[in-house]
């Protein structure tokens, strides 16, 4: 008896989204549009985490030598930079081999600069064991003799990290701009709905049909189109990281970076967008169905 009662108000939620076809197609492209751009934005706030943990991993300081100087005044240099208190770790870099990674990285049109031609300089890269003292350390050593010049930290990625935290902070005002709008519009799709079946409402309530079983096909409705709607947004979501990381990961990975993998959101992201869709579309419905059914006291 359950199942086919549950049944029936399934079947009454489906023909509701028929009955008003034009504002059902309205609700649906909205909460696709809402949820594509919440999916979009978890996708981004991972990469920032993603960012962020990857910035940690390469911060360094960069201590290039004077051209003039000696082997014996590298090895000087070396011992007073590990001297320093906030060094953890002082690695020697030549230009030979700075020149061989540019190679490896962009192509053989680098060779060129191999030999005599080499224009690079020797340099130590020096991780700390505190970050936030790095540029004390680097002001240290900047300071110390026959340094030509020493500098922190990546820039590009210090810059895309305060780029997508920007767009984060922008992104989530207008999700939830885009969140109270899809509420109204679910809102008013179910209002049409309970209004035009006013008259049978009344007659249902009258004959002892209890809140649940009038409201339950309403609540059904809300929550179907918007399982439907946050289905299409996951895959469009998932299309366009996949589209747009592929153009732009080559380009990063220039950097030392990398985006979150698809396959890493794979199960996560839609999870999440369907979480958020179906809480949205269910309080759409209680709103509808609290606001526009009457029951006899």
């Amino acid at each position: 008896m359950r199942r086919y009662t549950f049944k029936k108000m399934f079947r009454e939620g489906l023909q509701n989204i028929r009955r008003h076809q034009f504002m059902s197609a309205a609700s649906l492209l909205i909460i696709v549009v809402t949820m594509t751009f919440l999916s979009l934005l978890l996708a981004l706030s991972f990469n920032i985490r993603s960012f962020s943990a990857q910035l940690e991993e390469n911060v360094a300081i960069h201590t290039f030598v004077e051209v003039s100087a000696s082997k014996q005044d590298i090895d000087s240099l070396q011992k007073d930079i590990q001297k320093l208190p906030n060094v953890q770790s002082v690695t020697f870099k030549s230009k030979k081999q700075s020149v061989k990674e540019i190679i490896e990285r962009y192509g053989s049109a680098f060779e060129m600069l191999q030999g005599k031609a080499n224009p690079l300089y020797d340099k130590f890269v020096i991780k700390v064991k505190k970050e936030r003292a790095i540029k004390q350390t680097n002001q240290k050593i900047e300071a110390l003799k026959h340094v030509a010049e020493s500098n922190y930290g990546d820039q590009t990625a210090d810059e895309l990290l305060r780029t997508t935290k920007t767009l984060r902070r922008f992104g989530w005002l207008l999700f939830g701009l885009g969140s109270v709008f899809t509420v109204l519009i679910l809102f008013i799709t179910l209002m049409m709905g309970i209004k035009s079946r006013q008259e049978e409402i009344q007659t249902r309530t009258l004959l002892g049909a209890t809140p649940l079983y009038i409201s339950m096909p309403f609540l059904i409705q809300g929550v179907f189109m918007s399982l439907l709607g946050s289905l299409a947004a996951s895959g469009i979501a998932l299309a366009s990281y996949a589209w747009l990381t592929g153009l732009w990961q080559k380009g990063l990975r220039h950097f030392g970076y990398h985006f979150v993998e698809v396959r890493e959101l794979l199960l996560l992201l839609p999870l999440l967008t369907i979480g958020t869709s179906l809480v949205i579309g269910l309080i759409s419905a209680k709103i509808a169905v609290s606001s526009c059914i009457r029951y006899p006291k």
